[in-house]
């Protein structure tokens, strides 16, 4: 093959324009322009670095990758918003001349014209004549209000079509419309209608009401006996409104999960990566996937804004506080962010107030926006510190208008807020975090915790896209953690076919991703070409549009090739610690439908983890898939750990924004003895999941026992006739809180004293719970979690965090007992009780029914006449006050030689003692009077006293040991009993 030359020329400085030698002339109209595709480095030429001072921004038009059919010439320089690319790459047998002198304007207008032409008569939601049965699935969301149009038409064929047919991809025969009838409407879904009109095909949502939902179908269209089909998924969706509400307190100039040090973050700002820097690369990424995916899957009407909090929060450059100028449309909150969050790179600091940020997205933000999804999306790595506090399930942060976070906002539809969050560090902090976090957004893939195989946040911010756009794209292949022990790394995928984009992340440990190259292969073929790229600090990513290119198809073995520049060769060679990236690859398919569950979104320690799992491929249930679901889990209960550590310091130290106890004895024992921690290292459990019908796949983890973020990964592998290997991969998380409350297990105080305006009463709480017959500690890092409810004059006025499992609470009333209901997090504890009880034993149900029964004993005048028997007994008891219950219990008591009595009697019941290490035992008497009945005799009154000895064994469940005295005075019988009782809360 003779070499070809190739001559280059300037644009401006540094962005090269090349044409072949013997073409010489402006770009050929069978050329066609791609974006840039990666990095490399330009050796033997003028200019080896690119300025934004000589390069500016606007150019990026200007400097494309020119391809010639489907053989790569050569890619050119450009500016992008995560930082430059530039590299020349030849083919083979080529060299390098000096070009001759041309004139610049007409390459430069024509360049700029051509990339235009490419990007404007793309429809990639034609059906191709030229690529016949099976075309990959068009996507298109469409308004819900309003009639918006949208036409399909053909490409790639001689005459006309001379029929149309359509059909659900769940089977059915095909609707045909035969031509030449012009302007035949069919109705094909929800507000949905299809106008057929000779090789076109609109697309139109004529519904007066708005509706919200999806319809699926396949287009067929014929000439003659050449027939073709493609899938459609139609998307009738309001628009969205997303505030990104971001965390940029002290914290994150901090690495993740580093130890906090004794003074805060002072002793980390230098880390490598910081978790600000690695969520901006996130945030930027997510905007970009968005941006690369089909454009057809936006509206218009989508807008973002942002909000920065620390312990108040921090005015954007390039959003208003409220009002119009509130939002940005997606191209210039994408192009803008960067610089914004530039803008405030230094710390904020004064705590974390997520409060203050969510406040500041629903009142100001959300204040003009209607008919409109209202999405807010939080990012924080750090407990609340700082007012305002969210509480409970949320509800109790009341905004400027009196409604609260989780209340219903003006939005059009009535819906309320969704809330979607990605939690940072939740391993370093109190289970609380998650807990709270969880409960704000409602659990399920609403709420994702950072992957320990990701450095970046790109993968996590992924994870949340399909939850804040309520699909199933995009899907998760598969994930893979590489140690850099070698100069080139290598990750494969099998990718089935028909996804309409595949997209490559490479995540760092470090902020090294810049100073490597990317490539990715199908099959043994170099597709890098046909790749955007994006690079950040911590992470790069290649998208492939398959929409964009027909010609091949997502189908195959993929190969992602990492390989390092020569600069990252030199800073390899110095390294003590092996640098690691995890390779992923992400699939934008809406043909492949996957549900993952976990059970309740909410789950409480005693809760099963039952992981399901329901795929479908074009809505028809895939039966033979091998599903697994592995459950990973703390080793050990972090809050229980933490709180009996002895001798550790758990109050901050002055002006340090780690001021939670958690935080602060945490921290310590991370820094001097994290050998204590030992025991929270992850639990691996791994199960198949079992097909139940119907697409769908279940099993079951069993009972939990520890309290904090659980993780479960699942990952499928299934084989389809049309798609080929489906491979999918993703994790969920179960923020599991503590178990029910059970005021027992540890002694409980109150101390109240007079003051000028009524009572102040102090009171300390240890909140524990059971797990098998042990008694575990919530731990602190809750003292921002406490609510009372109680009547007007009674309030919660203090909450100290002891550090030890213990908290001070103190309630000012203008009462001496005022009746109270306490929760922690959403669970009560001491409810609808007088307050003066705290320290008595606590029952939180305020009835019971009972079962007894055992042997009897006659005494004299029976005991001369009948031998022992049976008794059986039950009852029914009242909550009265603290000790003491009011029952009413029935019996029957037997003895040998045909006698027995049958009655019923009112008692008193007194908790007189509570024994136990977990305060689970007690002493208890009883004594009443009722009306008994012996066999063949009269009615008559009687009394009984009894003395019993009492076990809890869950907070609802209790057994009993009692003995029992009868007497009646007429005809002077007198009777015992001995027997157990189980006693059940009602």
């Amino acid at each position: 093959m003779p070499r070809k030359h190739w001559y280059g020329t300037t644009i401006l400085g540094p962005c090269w324009w090349l044409v072949p030698q013997e073409t010489m002339q402006p770009i050929p109209t069978f050329w066609r322009l791609e974006a840039p595709i990666f990095p490399c480095g330009i050796t033997g030429w003028p200019h080896s670095t690119i300025s934004t001072t000589v390069c500016p921004p606007w150019m990026v038009v200007l400097c494309f990758a020119v391809r010639q059919e489907t053989m790569p010439l050569c890619i050119l320089s450009r500016p992008t918003r995560l930082g430059w690319t530039s590299g020349i790459q030849l083919p083979p047998n080529s060299s390098i001349k000096k070009p001759p002198v041309m004139n610049h304007k007409l390459p430069l207008l024509l360049l700029f014209f051509a990339g235009f032409a490419v990007r404007v008569i793309a429809q990639p939601q034609n059906l191709n004549f030229a690529l016949g049965l099976g075309q990959v699935q068009f996507t298109k969301h469409l308004l819900n209000k309003g009639n918006p149009a949208f036409p399909i038409g053909i490409t790639g064929l001689i005459g006309n079509v001379t029929e149309w047919s359509y059909r659900a991809p769940d089977g059915g025969q095909p609707s045909m419309t035969s031509l030449p009838t012009l302007n035949e409407t069919r109705n094909i879904g929800h507000n949905l209608q299809a106008q057929f009109s000779g090789n076109t095909v609109t697309i139109i949502n004529n519904g007066f009401e708005p509706t919200i939902g999806e319809i699926a179908l396949e287009l067929q269209a014929r000439i003659g006996v050449t027939l073709i089909s493609k899938p459609y998924r139609f998307v009738i969706r309001a628009p969205l409104a997303i505030v990104f509400v971001l965390d940029k307190s002290g914290s994150m100039d901090c690495g993740p999960n580093q130890p906090l040090g004794l003074a805060g973050w002072s002793g980390c700002t230098a880390d490598d990566p910081d978790k600000w820097s690695m969520l901006r690369d996130g945030v930027d990424l997510f905007i970009d996937t968005l941006t690369m995916q089909n454009p057809h899957t936006k509206l218009d009407q989508d807008q973002f804004s942002v909000v920065y909090f620390a312990g108040s929060t921090e005015p954007s450059t390039i959003v208003g506080t409220t009002g119009p100028t509130a939002f940005l449309d997606r191209a210039a909150f994408s192009a803008n962010l960067p610089a914004d969050a530039d803008a405030i790179r230094a710390v904020l600091g004064g705590g974390t107030s997520i409060g203050d940020g969510i406040q500041d997205a629903i009142t100001n933000k959300f204040s003009s926006v209607v008919e409109a999804r209202q999405i807010v999306v939080l990012v924080t790595d750090g407990q609340q510190n700082n007012e305002l506090f969210l509480t409970g399930d949320g509800n109790n942060l009341e905004m400027a208008d009196g409604t609260t976070v989780l209340s219903t906002r003006t939005d059009g539809s009535g819906e309320p807020v969704a809330y979607f969050c990605l939690a940072l560090d939740a391993d370093s902090h109190a289970s609380s975090y998650g807990a709270l976090l969880s409960n704000l957004t409602g659990g399920g893939s609403n709420f994702v915790v950072s992957d320990d195989l990701s450095a970046s946040y790109s993968d996590d911010f992924a994870a949340l896209m399909g939850a804040v756009f309520a699909g199933h794209s995009p899907q998760f292949i598969h994930k893979q953690l590489h140690l850099m022990t070698t100069d080139t790394i290598r990750q494969s995928f099998s990718v089935n076919a028909d996804g309409s984009n595949l997209h490559f992340v490479a995540n760092f440990k470090d902020t090294s991703a810049g100073r490597y190259r990317y490539f990715v292969v199908q099959n043994g073929i170099d597709r890098t070409t046909l790749a955007q790229q994006q690079v950040g600090s911590n992470a790069a990513a290649l998208s492939i549009d398959f929409l964009q290119h027909p010609e091949i198809n997502s189908r195959g073995q993929w190969e992602v090739i990492v390989v390092p520049g020569a600069r990252q060769l030199d800073v390899m060679a110095q390294q003590t610690v092996t640098p690691q990236v995890t390779l992923s690859a992400i699939i934008d398919d809406h043909r492949v439908e996957v549900d993952y569950a976990f059970g309740a979104n909410r789950l409480i320690v005693g809760d099963r983890v039952r992981p399901r799992v329901q795929l479908r491929v074009n809505n028809q249930a895939v039966e033979d898939a091998v599903i697994t679901a592995q459950l990973i889990r703390p080793g050990a209960d972090k809050g229980d750990l933490v709180a009996r550590a002895q001798g550790i310091p758990h109050e901050p130290e002055p002006g340090s924004e780690v001021n939670n106890a958690f935080s602060v004895k945490y921290g310590h024992l991370q820094l001097n003895n994290p050998d204590y921690l030992a025991p929270l290292a992850p639990v691996s459990t791994t199960i198949t999941l079992n097909p139940q019908g119907g697409g769908v796949y279940a099993g079951n983890f069993g009972d939990t026992e520890i309290s904090d973020n659980h993780r479960i990964v699942f990952r499928i592998q299934a084989q389809h006739p049309e798609l080929g290997e489906i491979i999918r991969y993703q994790h969920l998380t179960a923020a599991v809180r503590f178990g029910p409350l059970v005021h027992n297990l540890v002694p409980q105080e109150i101390l109240t004293r007079k003051s000028d305006n009524g009572y102040v009463h102090t009171l300390t709480y240890f909140p524990a719970y059971q797990v098998n017959g042990q008694t575990r500690l919530v731990g602190p890092g809750y003292e921002h979690l406490y609510d009372l409810q109680a009547p007007p004059g009674t309030r919660l006025s203090g909450v100290v965090d002891n550090g030890d499992g213990s908290y001070t609470l103190t309630v000012t009333s203008d009462k001496k007992n005022p009746k109270t209901t306490f929760h922690l997090l959403d669970e009560p504890f001491y409810a609808n009780r007088g307050i003066q009880g705290f320290d008595d034993p606590y029952s939180p149900y305020n009835t019971h029914l009972s079962l007894h029964g055992g042997i009897t004993r006659p005494f004299d005048l029976l005991d001369s006449l009948y031998d022992g028997g049976y008794f059986a007994e039950m009852d029914l008891g009242f909550y009265l006050a603290p000790r003491m219950d009011l029952e009413v219990i029935g019996g029957y008591y037997q003895f040998k030689n045909d006698f027995s009595l049958a009655g019923a009697s009112t008692n008193l019941r007194y908790n007189a003692l509570q024994l136990g290490a977990n305060n689970n035992t007690g002493l208890t008497f009883s004594g009443g009077i009722g009306a008994y009945k012996p066999s063949n005799e009269n009615l008559d009154w009687g009394v009984n006293g009894r003395i019993g000895i009492q076990r809890q064994l869950v907070p609802q469940l209790t057994i009993s040991l009692e003995g029992a005295y009868f007497l009646m005075p007429t005809p002077d019988y007198r009777w015992g009993t001995l027997g157990l009782a189980l006693r059940w809360g009602l």
